[in-house]
């Protein structure tokens, strides 16, 4: 710490620095000054923590000084000497914030006494700011802080919460250890059509906000911590008695509905029974397989103790066996529809979990390699797209993949004199026409259709004489043109209009099919 003594009086400055022990002060440097401007220069170049200022000097006064400190900001503690016991300076210099305002003359124990309050002034103040800043440095980070104590716990780091609960007070978590808690697994489902997705950390804010107001209310408190892809909701009470599971998933009901109606998020909710919070990693996990049981993807509030269902034998041989011999009969699009008949079925029975799907999954697939094989097709042509083969290998996660996996490969196994080729071809060319604006895909057509795609390419190509491809792009070329002849749109406005966002792109698809560049064409 740097003390500056300034005083237009060579004997006074002197008589400071040799009559102060600045050793025992703590005191790194001394600076002196004999006017105002010497002082404004060393503050240029030095840190000065404490000044020690006469207020009369010639030229330029220490209140003016101090003023210009002050108008810097500079942070210094200045301590006032004086030879007059002017009340009218000890106003300015209280207004101005001074530290100190000392009549001269004065002891050099008093002086140093006044540097040590100052000295330690400035200390409380650091040491105010320090814990300022880490108060907000905890509140900016008390999610993240919380996430890795509860993660910790679950992943066995931590046996329990006990050992973190002493933590978790600093972060304004009451929770004590051995008390009951209720663990919640929220999961989000989907962001419902038209509503605009949440940036993570603006959910998690609201979703604390909803759930501090519905449960506290119920005397209830809550902890929220983001595990990977969900959140993880620990509900207990301040006097240590166990949650009520009852009232706490009519609760959820509430949360889920609101949710859904002002955040627009549909959400998937798994609740435990209230056990010691010695037992948290073993809710939470079973809370997880609850999840991944929830195969339907349905949203709501399910309960441990009636959620468990493992599905077993769901006897689908027969039907197996039924679509097996209309596959091989070439009566291909009715198993599609009976397959997802059979899926929704079960689910609204509430049969299907993780490992009766997987089961059916394997089944299914063993019955589609054989059939296929018995009819010459190769499944691996139409699984070369890498989404594609990524659904092929785990369609099991849920109803809804499964049932997109049929969509695409039961078609391979109809036969191509199944349905008129021309009746086909038309079906085709009505989705091109009422799509014509948009950025026509082959999948996007065969699966519309009901057809796989590299048939739809081979029979179009067949009966039209030209490629798919090439006949979307001919046909949106016509579009084209017959805009730019009928009206004054844009061409840019044109270009959007039948499905390209590249203007550039556009223009040279114009230009190969019609011989001129849109501009040119216009022109004419």
């Amino acid at each position: 710490m740097n003390v500056l003594i300034v005083d237009d009086q060579i004997h006074v400055v002197n008589g400071i620095v040799n009559g102060v022990d600045w050793k025992a002060l703590g005191i790194s440097q001394t600076f002196t000054a004999y006017n105002a401007f010497e002082a404004r220069q060393l503050f240029s170049t030095q840190k000065i923590d404490i000044m020690v200022c006469d207020i009369e000097m010639p030229v330029e006064s220490g209140i003016s000084l101090f003023r210009w400190v002050k108008s810097q900001n500079y942070p210094v503690e200045c301590i006032f000497l004086t030879a007059h016991a002017d009340f009218s300076y000890a106003q300015e210099a209280i207004r101005l914030g001074s530290f100190d305002y000392i009549l001269q003359p004065a002891r050099y124990e008093d002086i140093q006494s006044a540097i040590l309050r100052a000295k330690n002034r400035i200390l409380s103040k650091q040491e105010t700011s320090l814990y300022s800043l880490y108060g907000q440095t905890f509140s900016q980070n008390r999610a993240a802080l919380l996430d890795g104590i509860v993660q910790r716990c679950l992943t066995g780091q931590k046996t329990s919460l006990a050992t973190a609960c002493q933590g978790m007070e600093h972060l304004g978590v009451s929770m004590v250890s051995g008390q009951p808690v209720l663990s919640v697994l929220l999961h989000r489902l989907a962001w419902p059509e038209g509503s605009k997705a949440w940036e993570t950390g603006l959910l998690r804010y609201a979703m604390e906000n909803i759930l501090s107001e519905i449960l506290e209310a119920h005397h209830y408190k809550t902890l929220l911590a983001q595990l990977e892809e969900d959140f993880i909701l620990i509900i207990y009470q301040r006097d240590g008695m166990a949650p009520v599971q009852e009232e706490i998933t009519g609760q959820m009901k509430i949360f889920l509905e609101i949710c859904r109606k002002e955040i627009g998020v549909s959400l998937a909710c798994y609740l435990s029974d209230p056990q010691p919070e010695t037992n948290l990693q073993a809710q939470v996990a079973a809370l997880h397989k609850q999840k991944l049981d929830n195969v339907s993807k349905a949203p709501g509030v399910f309960l441990t103790e009636n959620g468990g269902k493992d599905g077993g034998n769901l006897h689908f041989e027969s039907q197996m066996k039924c679509w097996e011999q209309m596959l091989a009969s070439e009566n291909a699009l009715p198993v599609k529809e009976e397959i997802h008949t059979w899926l929704d079925h079960k689910a609204e029975e509430g049969v299907l979990s993780a490992n009766s799907l997987k089961l059916f999954y394997q089944s299914l697939i063993q019955m589609l390699s054989v059939t296929a094989e018995q009819k010459g097709i190769q499944l691996q042509e139409y699984l070369h797209e890498p989404e594609l083969l990524d659904l092929y290998l785990t369609a099991y996660r849920s109803v809804e993949d499964m049932k997109r996996l049929v969509d695409y490969v039961i078609p391979c196994f109809q036969g191509e004199q199944s349905e008129d080729s021309k009746t086909q071809i038309d079906r085709v060319l009505q989705y091109i026409y009422n799509h014509i604006e948009s950025d026509l895909k082959r999948t996007d057509i065969a699966r519309e259709v009901f057809l796989n795609p590299d048939y739809v390419s081979r029979m179009f190509k067949k009966e039209m004489g030209v490629s798919l491809k090439e006949f979307i792009i001919n046909e949106k070329m016509k579009l084209a043109k017959s805009l730019l002849k009928s009206t004054k749109l844009p061409i840019s406005t044109i270009a959007l209009r039948v499905g390209y966002r590249n203007f550039s792109h556009f223009s040279q698809s114009y230009k190969r099919v019609m011989g001129l560049t849109p501009e040119e064409d216009r022109r004419d």
